[in-house]
């Protein structure tokens, strides 16, 4: 098996930005749709549900995806994360098969600098996936052995999403000493090749035996 190219190397990147870009809408609307059908079997209404989409749909097009230069102010970052972690808490209240679109909540929430305010919002994705999993908040309150189960789920995602994120940012760390390494590499690479340029020792050798050198010499 071949190795891949630089150009296919290059071109991943590119692709997972895509994919980022279009499955938080992907997973959203496949939840929409199972709520359509979950609801009306049960003879229930889901316009309601159907308004809620529409506005995390709505939300994060105007605040993530349109204006790319907005994911950089960390105002309208904290703005909006924490709306839609609210929206995505009143559809797993209401019903829980939204797991689906707030998993992808991960995707926004590693694109906050590391730090503490990276961990807390993947810990509150990691609680409204956990609680998803585990059959709603409800759950909880069933009981005993509910609490149990709806604890259990939500600590095996706080877990999960805490390794890879620790991870992502050694990693991260990694790259950024990496990259400062090879910078500092290639300054010196270019100051060691400009001393030892022949031109360079060419000139300084001209100068040295230049005829007005001589006749300097003589006047002396």
């Amino acid at each position: 098996m071949s190795s891949p190219s630089p150009y296919q190397l290059d071109a991943w990147p590119r692709r997972e930005r895509r994919a980022v870009a279009v499955l938080p809408y992907a997973m959203l609307a496949l939840s929409a749709v199972l709520t359509v059908f979950i609801r009306d079997s049960k003879q229930e209404s889901f316009l309601l549900d159907l308004a809620l989409c529409g506005l995390a749909a709505v939300w994060m097009l105007c605040l993530y995806t349109l204006v790319p230069t907005w994911r950089e102010r960390p105002a309208v970052r904290a703005v909006f994360f924490t709306g839609l972690i609210a929206i995505m808490t009143v559809l797993v209240i209401r019903d829980p098969w939204f797991g689906f679109f707030t998993f992808t909540g991960y995707f926004f929430a590693v694109s906050i600098p590391p730090g503490r305010w990276r961990l807390l919002a993947v810990a509150a994705v990691a609680v409204l996936t956990g609680t998803s999993q585990a059959g709603g908040f409800s759950t909880a309150a069933a009981g005993r052995v509910g609490l149990i189960v709806y604890l259990g789920c939500v600590l095996v995602n706080l877990v999960v999403a805490g390794a890879f994120t620790w991870f992502g940012w050694v990693s991260y760390a990694q790259n950024v000493r990496r990259a400062q390494m090879v910078k500092e590499l290639s300054e010196a690479n270019r100051q060691l090749d400009g001393a030892g340029d022949p031109r360079h020792a060419g000139a300084g050798a001209r100068r040295d035996h230049h005829p007005t050198a001589g006749r300097g010499a003589g006047v002396r």
